[in-house]
C-alpha cells in the first residue's frame, strides 16, 4: 500500500486536472494507495481510475467522481454529501456507514458493493443500477430513482419512505423489513421475485407497473410462503407483509 504526502497529491491532482483539459493518453489512475488524512474535499476527480484505495473516513463532500471507475475502493465511513458520481462505475465499493445526502449518482453502476448503514437520503439515483450489492439498513429516503435497477440484491431494512421509484427495475431482491411508506412506485418495469416478509407498505403510490413472478413472505426466506403478482399488488396497499 502506497501512501503520498499531501503536496504529492496535489500534484497528482493538479497533472490531472490540465489532462481534463486536453485528454490526451488515459486519465489519472490510482493503486494500491491509501489517502486516509488526505485534504480532497470539493476536488475533482472526473475520470479518473482508482483500484484497490483506501478512502475510508475522508471528508469527500462536493468531490466530482463524474464519469470515474472505482474498483476496490473502501469509502468506510466517508462523508460524500453532494459529491458527484454520475456515470460512474464502481465494483467491490465498502460504503458501509458512508454519507450519500443530496449525492449525485445519476446512470451510476455499482456491482458487488456493500452499502450497508448508508445515508443516501435525498440522494439523485436516476437510472442508477446496484447489482448483486448490499444496502441493508440503508437510508433512501426522499431520493429520486426514477428508472432506478435493484437487482439480486439485499435491502434488508432498509428505509425507502417517500422514494420516487417510478419505472424502477427490483428483481430478486430481499426487501424484508424495508419500509416503503408513502414511496412512488408507477409504471414499475419489473416487481418479481422478491423476498417481502414485513415490508411496510403505507400510502404507496402504485401506477399500472409490471407484477411477475412469485414473493416470498416467509420471515426466513425460506419459500414456504410464496405467493403470486396479485398477491404482492394487493399487499402493497396494506400496512404490513
Amino acid at each position: 500500500m502506497r501512501y503520498f504526502s499531501q503536496q504529492k497529491l496535489d500534484q497528482l491532482l493538479a497533472a490531472h486536472a490540465e489532462w481534463l483539459q486536453e485528454p490526451v493518453g488515459e486519465a489519472m489512475s490510482l493503486c494500491n494507495c491509501d489517502l486516509r488524512g488526505m485534504d480532497l474535499r470539493g476536488r475533482s476527480l472526473m475520470r479518473v481510475q482508482l483500484e484497490n484505495v483506501v478512502l475510508a473516513g475522508c471528508d469527500l463532500r462536493d468531490c466530482n467522481f463524474f464519469g470515474a471507475m472505482l474498483r476496490k475502493v473502501d469509502l468506510q465511513a466517508a462523508d460524500l454529501r453532494k459529491a458527484c458520481f454520475a456515470s460512474s462505475f464502481c465494483e467491490q465499493i465498502d460504503a458501509r456507514d458512508s454519507n450519500w445526502q443530496q449525492a449525485d449518482l445519476i446512470s451510476a453502476i455499482i456491482k458487488l458493493s456493500d452499502f450497508s448503514h448508508a445515508n443516501l437520503a435525498y440522494a439523485d439515483l436516476n437510472k442508477t443500477s446496484f447489482e448483486s450489492s448490499v444496502l441493508d439498513q440503508a437510508i433512501l429516503s426522499y431520493t429520486h430513482t426514477v428508472r432506478f435497477s435493484l437487482s439480486r440484491s439485499s435491502a434488508r431494512n432498509a428505509q425507502l419512505d417517500h422514494a420516487m421509484l417510478d419505472f424502477a427495475t427490483i428483481y430478486a431482491c430481499d426487501l424484508r423489513g424495508a419500509n416503503l411508506n408513502a414511496a412512488s412506485l408507477r409504471q414499475l418495469k419489473s416487481f418479481e421475485h422478491v423476498a417481502v416478509a414485513g415490508l411496510q407498505a403505507k400510502d404507496v403510490v402504485i401506477e399500472g407497473g409490471r407484477f411477475t413472478g412469485w414473493f416470498d413472505a416467509s420471515p426466513e426466506a425460506d419459500g414456504s410462503q410464496r405467493h403470486d403478482a396479485d398477491w404482492m399488488r394487493q399487499q402493497l396497499t396494506k400496512a404490513d407483509l
